[in-house]
This record gives C-alpha cells, sequence and structure tokens, in this order.
C-alpha cells in the first residue's frame, strides 16, 4: 500500500506499538507482493530531472557560444568546461557519502536537492548577468584610460562568467546526484527499470523544452526575463528548475532515516549527517573501500562509462559550435571583413540555428524514451522473479499487448549495445559533413544513443541495488527467526555486497566513473583546437570535426565492455543453477 502511494514512503515509517524505546523501532515489514507505483507516481518521482535537464540543455546548447562572445578563445573554453567534469568527480561522491549519512527527519536525499538546486539559479543567473554584475561593481572612473578601463571590464566580465560556470556545475551536480539516488531509494526492486525508463522519458521532455526554447526568439516573448537570448534562457531554466523540484520533493515523501535502525545505532540527530566523526581520511577510505567491494555487474557499467562518457564529451559540449561553424562558414567566404557586430549577429543565427538542430535530437531522444521501453523485453526487472506478480497486478489485457510488442531477444544490454554503434558511426563521419543539413541528420540520430545513456546504466545499477538490499533484508530477517531474537544481536553481521545505506555513494562512484573520462577528452579538447582551430570570422575551421571523429574510438571500446555485461535473464539462469547445485543451508555463515 506504502509503495503505491506518492505521498507516502516506500517504507512505512510508523512507530511499532511493541518497540521498547521510542528512537529506535525495529522496521515495519513489508509484505511479499507490495502494490507497484503508477505511472503518475513515478512521474511525481522523477520529474525533477526534467527541470534539471532544461537547465543541462541551456548550457550545452548556448554556453559555448556566450563565452566565445565574451572574448574567450576555443581552446580556452575548452578549458573552461573542464568544470563539468572536474565538479562531477568532486561533487558527486561527497554527495552521494553525506546523503547516505543525513538524519534529516525529511529524508537522506531531499536537502541536497533543494539547495543544490537554489545554487544552481543563483550561478545561473550570475553567469547570465556577468555583464551587468561587472558593470554594478565598477562604478564610475576609476582614473584609467577608456580603452584601458573597457579591457580590464571584459576581463573582469570573462572571470565572472567563468566562475557562473563552475558554480552552476557545482550546484548542478550536487541537485543531479541527489535525484538519482531519490530515485533509487524511492522506486521498489522491481520497477527500477521502469522508474528509470521514466526519468529518460521526463528529462528527454526537459531536452526538448530547453532546445525548443533556444531556437525561439525569446527577447521578444519573455521582455521582462532579459534583454538577450541567453538571458531569458537562464531565467527559464531556473524557473523550471525550481518548480520541478519542488514538486518532486513535497509529492514523494522519503522514509525518515531517523526510524532506521542503521540511523539509530549511529547516534546521529535530525538533521545530521555524521560529519563530525567522519574526517576527510576517513571519507576517502570509505570511497577507497567502497569502490574495492562494487558488485561485477556495477563495475562492468562503470568501466563502460568510463570510455563512453570519454566519447560522449565531445558531441555534447561542441555540438552547437560544430553546427554553427558550418552555417556561418558560406557568409564568411562571401564577406570575410565582416564587422564585430556583424559576426556578433551571425553566429546569434547560427546558435539558434545549431539549436534547432539539437532540438531535433531531443525529439528523437523523446520518441526513444516513450517507445522503446514497449519493444524491449525486461529482464533486470524479471531477474527479481516478480513476472507473474506484475502481469496479475497490471492487467492481463494490457500485458497482453505489450507481450505483442516487446521484440524477443531485443534487451535493454542489446538496445545500448547498438546504440554505441549507431553513436561511432555518426563521430566518424564528422569529418566527412560539410553542410548543416548532415550535420543535423548526425546529431539527430544521435538521440538514440543518449535515449539509451540516460537509461541503460542506471537500471542495471538501480536493479543491482535494490535487489542487494532485498536480498540483505530476507538474511537479516532469515536470522533473526533462526537464531531467536535474543542470540540474533551476538551474531555477526550479514556480509553485503551492496551496503544497505549506500545507494548514493554507489551511484557517486558510477558518476566519477563518467565524470574522469571528461577531463581527458577536455583537455584533449583543447590541445587539438589550439592545433586546428582559426580565429573567429575565419572560414574553413574543422577543428570540432576532428575532435568529434575521435570521440567515435571511445565509442567502440565501451560498446566491446557492454557485450561483457549480463542481462537479468543470464543473471536468474545463473542463480537457478547455483541454487540447484548448492547444498541447503540453515543459517547465515
Amino acid at each position: 500500500m506504502a509503495e503505491s502511494s506518492p505521498l507516502l514512503p516506500a517504507h512505512s515509517s510508523a512507530p511499532n506499538p511493541t518497540t521498547s524505546r521510542d528512537d529506535e523501532p525495529p522496521p515495519t515489514p513489508r509484505g511479499p507482493n507490495p502494490k507497484p507505483w503508477t505511472t503518475p507516481s513515478l512521474i511525481l518521482l522523477t520529474i525533477a530531472a526534467a527541470g534539471l535537464q532544461v537547465a543541462w540543455s541551456v548550457q550545452l546548447s548556448t554556453t559555448s557560444p556566450y563565452l566565445l562572445s565574451l572574448g574567450l578563445t576555443k581552446s580556452l573554453t575548452a578549458l573552461v568546461w573542464i568544470a563539468g567534469p572536474l565538479t562531477g568527480i568532486l561533487v558527486q561522491p561527497v554527495v552521494g557519502v553525506l546523503s547516505d549519512r543525513c538524519r534529516a527527519r525529511w529524508g537522506r536525499r531531499k536537502p541536497f536537492m533543494v539547495g543544490g538546486a537554489v545554487g544552481s539559479v543563483v550561478f545561473m543567473l550570475v553567469l547570465a548577468w556577468a555583464r551587468e554584475i561587472v558593470g554594478v561593481l565598477v562604478g564610475g572612473d576609476d582614473g584609467r584610460g577608456e580603452e584601458e578601463m573597457e579591457e580590464a571590464v571584459r576581463g573582469l566580465v570573462r572571470w565572472v562568467a567563468v566562475l557562473g560556470v563552475y558554480g552552476m556545475d557545482f550546484a548542478m551536480n550536487t541537485v543531479e546526484a541527489a535525484t538519482r539516488t531519490f530515485i533509487v531509494d524511492c522506486a521498489p526492486a522491481r520497477q527500477q527499470e521502469a522508474a528509470n525508463a521514466m526519468a529518460s522519458r521526463v528529462i528527454s521532455v526537459g531536452n526538448v523544452l530547453g532546445f525548443l526554447a533556444g531556437s525561439a526568439d525569446l527577447p521578444t516573448w519573455f521582455p521582462l526575463l532579459g534583454n538577450t537570448q541567453f538571458q531569458v534562457l537562464c531565467a527559464l531554466a531556473s524557473i523550471s528548475l525550481g518548480i520541478t523540484v519542488a514538486i518532486s520533493t513535497l509529492a514523494i515523501r522519503e522514509d525518515n532515516p531517523l526510524l532506521d535502525p542503521a540511523a539509530s545505532s549511529s547516534g546521529s540527530g535530525a538533521g545530521a549527517t555524521d560529519t563530525e566523526t567522519f574526517g576527510p581520511g576517513a571519507f576517502l577510505l570509505h570511497l577507497l573501500r567502497s569502490a574495492r567491494n562494487l558488485p561485477p555487474q556495477i563495475r562492468t557499467v562503470c568501466t563502460i562509462q568510463f570510455f563512453a562518457w570519454m566519447g560522449y564529451f565531445a558531441p555534447l559540449f561542441y555540438g552547437s559550435l560544430w553546427i554553427g561553424d558550418l552555417y556561418a562558414a558560406p557568409y564568411l567566404r562571401e564577406k570575410p571583413d565582416m564587422s564585430p557586430e556583424e559576426l556578433d549577429r551571425l553566429y546569434e543565427r547560427a546558435t539558434r540555428v545549431a539549436s534547432a538542430a539539437l532540438l531535433g535530437s531531443s525529439c528523437v531522444i523523446t520518441l526513444t524514451n516513450l517507445m522503446l521501453p514497449l519493444f524491449v523485453t525486461p529482464t533486470y526487472d524479471a531477474a527479481l522473479g516478480e513476472d507473474s506478480d506484475r502481469r496479475g497486478e497490471s492487467g492481463g489485457r494490457w500485458e497482453a499487448i505489450l507481450e505483442v510488442l516487446r521484440i524477443p531477444g531485443f534487451t535493454l544490454k542489446r538496445a545500448w549495445l547498438l546504440s554505441l554503434v549507431i553513436f561511432s558511426a555518426g563521430m566518424f563521419s564528422a569529418p566527412l559533413i560539410q553542410s548543416v543539413a548532415g550535420a543535423t541528420v548526425v546529431m539527430v540520430t544521435l538521440g538514440y544513443t543518449w535515449a539509451l545513456c540516460i537509461w541503460a546504466p542506471f537500471a542495471i545499477i538501480g536493479a543491482e541495488i535494490r535487489q542487494g538490499k532485498t536480498s540483505h533484508r530476507a538474511q537479516e530477517r532469515s536470522q533473526h527467526d533462526i537464531e531467536g531474537p535474543d542470540t540474533a544481536e551476538d551474531m555477526p553481521p550479514v556480509p553485503k555486497s551492496v551496503e544497505a545505506d549506500e545507494a548514493g555513494v554507489i551511484l557517486g562512484l558510477h558518476n566519477v566513473a563518467s565524470t574522469a573520462p571528461q577531463v581527458i577528452s577536455t583537455i584533449t579538447s583543447s590541445i587539438m583546437f589550439k592545433i586546428w582551430q582559426k580565429p573567429r570570422g575565419t572560414s574553413g575551421d574543422r577543428s570540432v570535426a576532428f575532435v568529434l571523429a575521435l570521440s567515435g574510438v571511445a565509442g567502440l571500446v565501451a560498446a566491446g565492455y557492454v557485450a561483457r555485461i549480463k542481462d537479468g535473464t543470464e543473471k536468474r539462469r545463473e542463480g537457478l543453477q547455483e541454487g540447484s547445485t548448492a547444498p541447503p543451508r540453515t543459517h547465515v555463515e
């Protein structure tokens, strides 16, 4: 009953009347077949990811041209983009560990979702209004010449903009880490594939809205939100992020960690995070131990993500520049001596054209995320052995329709493998493309890749985490029933491959595997831009196309590792074989 309502926690937090101590109530037992979450409940659970994706899409599609308009070169812009992976490496594991240990009464993840959203809004507005902020700070004449003063102001504007980029990445990574773990914590084990599929759908909707806004003439439509396209975009992204995070945090109720036996034993008070006993050294050791003890399946997914994101980085951050350069090239050949004002207008049009192409990619992402789960045979949820329960609860007619649509053998693993092959083919073709239409086709085709990128790894990891938690709780109950309540307390703890309360740190480590290679890609891209880039306003710049082509190699390596992972059917088959050969055990060793 609790799992079917978005306004109730996944585990009942009502005190047990037989509890001897108010601060240490035992967990309420859950039935073997709890009612699954409905589609509206899953939407409320995941909608914060949609608002966050609007903000990411604004950053990806328009920030590079905006930084170039401030006077940064492509090589320096590439170094600025190292903010994303660096903050991801640093922030998401920290947020994961701290949220795992958070003891706020309103949940482990919500404080980080709300705090990160507030920070994202602040730094997004700082980035968009960098010129105005510097104008207020500089004030009147300080005695320097007009030309020297103007150059100093431009330099300060660039520094404020870079600060905004770093701050925004720091805050948005906080929201992302907390939101992804929030989904894993709240969705039941058998619906991890469904929950992450819904997350991919709302993310794709956020993508569409973000790129649709970027392709419109926003200052005409929303003059009160800013004077430039970038300012209005940032204002709209801030509004969407705030509203969606508020909806998720208010509509979905987390378990109260103070009512968790693990929380009670830690001695933490409300709102504490155990940081007083968890210093930097212990934090690092905790991360290293967690990384060493990752289950094999999660470790393989992290390896895939390492190589995949080494390739994903370039088209995500430089795809708009690639299309913009192709659009501007004929105009620059026709009139090579454009004034700075004419160049700004040309590249503003180029940015809109690029946003329209990315909008097409987002539409493919949305269509894929809406339709692909209907054709993919669910295997990771099936590995939990609850297929029959799902059929009974879903209704025979609807289940019969789904069975007809599903393609036999087309599993999530194979869909992911296909997406990486398509990605590599598109990247290898980049240096051969000379038109905006051809580049648009490539970017639109890559929508299938992005759809799997935001679904497959999280579905697999989420299923592993929830299955590990479910198995651990079953072992604890079995130990308690066999040994008795008086002797169970003296037994050693049940060994776990996935810690019961470490979803945050596991997803944080997964994010390290996704962001660390982006640092490598950023440095590599900066070097390649330094070698091949041409001055702004010069036609024939092919530097971005060469960077994209190199990304295809990493995509092929990632595809090779996808072939090694085991889907749910293979894992279940192995489990049945082990169960048939292993002798029965009467206690947990």
